[in-house]
């Protein structure tokens, strides 16, 4: 994401480790493609970190 990289973005099932536990079903990943689509070459901030209950991410991502 910080690398505007969008073609790794698109390539998360092979690229990815472990994608599939991260990202049951593709539909848990997608909105963040349309939202990198939408950033554009933006600059990336991750305003909010951590977890939640140990294993839910809150990691927030925003773009400009």
């Amino acid at each position: 994401m910080s690398a505007a990289d969008h073609d790794a973005l698109i390539a998360w099932l092979e690229r990815a480790p472990e994608p599939r536990r991260a990202h049951p079903t593709p539909e848990h990943f997608r909105p963040i493609l349309v939202a990198a689509g939408a950033g554009g070459t933006d600059e990336v901030s991750f305003p909010i970190v951590g977890f939640e209950n140990r294993s839910v991410s809150r990691r927030c991502v925003q773009f400009g």
